[in-house]
């Protein structure tokens, strides 16, 4: 070994870019990152980035954000600018829409992108992929760039981009999507969908007697857990309301998220002594899987992650409304497999929870077909869908390096 021809090896890097609109992009994000730095662990640099956040475009940050905000409050509006982007493709191409609203936020990416030098990028949400390509094209960067469609049924003509080296889609179904609506089928990959690490944790039943007393919960009523996302913005206060105006004897825990509002009122409600609904208030958690354990239902609004995170536990969902027809396709397969409810008014939602009260045979009936569903590719070894992502971007990873290095020795 000559000491002065001794190079110290460059760690290798996987940049994995999102946006902060939405919790399913963040969440899948760090369920692989986790999973990678699990797998191999010392191995790579692994960065997690809002990439708006980090590249200081605070114009486009603000304005994404507060459009997710503005959908989630009026669904209809964002349905009606979901339809537009389909219908007016390949004009609203992710391309085109990041150079016409936010040039400054592509700019900013793109440099951002050049300085981090990746080896690979993993983006969890379209425009970031679609950055990292034009940026890999303007700057010739070595780095493979994918995608991961976090949309798991049906998802819109920005994530389709043939500049990436791939596009990740969770089950044949979002496979089937993308090529559809005209992603080269060579570019498709169909893996698992990646939850988070507690999601491959067991929940014995007696830490579920052990969690339910912490709470203090009464075994032998029925159990709802009502999730709105890490904004907290949904149905919720309305539905809870009705059921403790409707004095329903059952458990609620309610998850408010970020929502300092609503965690407030329903703090104002639990003081009422004639409560007859036994209330849990909880503001944002991370934690939701022992929740998810514990409950009989899951109800939100059919907002990707929640869905199959609900799917993994075992726990029937209740859908009160979906914001883009992304979401209604989540909505859409549960109620053709029969696992879950929708209820999109407060009358339908009390008729139902009424209707389960006395007829506990609709939970248990879906439980058992979401446990059909585990041996379908939809829900197929889910607890471990992000190390089988991990393991594919490795694998990936090594690959490009083997390549690389055979192309430098031919030269």
């Amino acid at each position: 070994m000559r000491g002065m021809d001794l190079v110290e090896e460059r760690q290798k890097s996987i940049l994995i870019p999102m946006l902060g609109v939405g919790g399913t992009h963040r969440a899948v994000a760090f369920a692989v990152r986790d999973a990678i730095e699990g797998l191999a662990p010392f191995t790579y640099r692994v960065e997690v980035v809002d990439l708006a956040s980090v590249a200081k475009a605070k114009r486009a940050e603000g304005f994404l954000k507060r459009s997710w905000d503005f959908a989630l409050s009026h669904p209809g509006i964002a349905l009606i600018f979901n339809r537009a982007v389909d219908g007016l493709s390949p004009l609203t191409h992710s391309r085109n829409l990041l150079r016409c609203l936010f040039p400054d936020f592509t700019q900013r990416s793109i440099e951002y992108i050049r300085n981090f030098q990746p080896d690979f990028v993993f983006a969890t949400h379209f425009f970031c992929g679609t950055l990292a390509a034009m940026a890999r094209e303007r700057y010739n960067l070595l780095c493979k760039v994918v995608t991961f469609m976090t949309d798991p049924f049906v998802g819109h003509r920005m994530w389709v981009d043939d500049h990436l080296d791939f596009i990740v889609a969770s089950n044949p179904i979002a496979a089937s999507y993308l090529l559809e609506n005209g992603m080269p089928g060579e570019k498709v990959v169909t893996l698992s969908y990646p939850l988070r690490a507690q999601f491959s944790k067991v929940v014995t039943e007696e830490e579920k007697e052990k969690i339910r007393r912490a709470y203090g919960l009464d075994g032998d009523r029925l159990t709802l857990l009502f999730t709105a996302g890490e904004r907290g913005i949904g149905k919720t206060r309305e539905y809870i309301e009705a059921i403790c105006r409707h004095a329903l004897p059952v458990n609620v825990i309610v998850v408010c998220g970020r929502n300092e509002e609503l965690y407030r009122f329903l703090c104002s409600l639990r003081e009422d002594s004639s409560l007859k609904t036994n209330l849990v208030i909880l503001g944002y958690v991370e934690e939701i899987r022992t929740l998810l354990a514990i409950a009989d239902l899951s109800v939100s609004k059919a907002g990707p992650a929640i869905t199959f995170e609900s799917l993994a536990c075992g726990c029937p969902l209740v859908f009160t409304h979906w914001v883009c027809l992304n979401e209604k396709g989540n909505l859409d397969f549960c109620l053709k497999e029969e696992v879950g409810f929708y209820a999109p008014d407060v009358h339908t939602f009390l008729a139902l929870l009424q209707r389960m009260m006395e007829e506990r045979e609709l939970i248990d009936r879906c439980r058992r077909n979401i446990r059909r569903l585990r041996a379908t590719p939809v829900l197929e070894g889910i607890e471990r869908g992000s190390w089988r992502v991990a393991r594919w971007i490795v694998e990936q990873l090594e690959a490009s390096s083997t390549v690389a290095g055979v192309m430098g020795g031919a030269t």
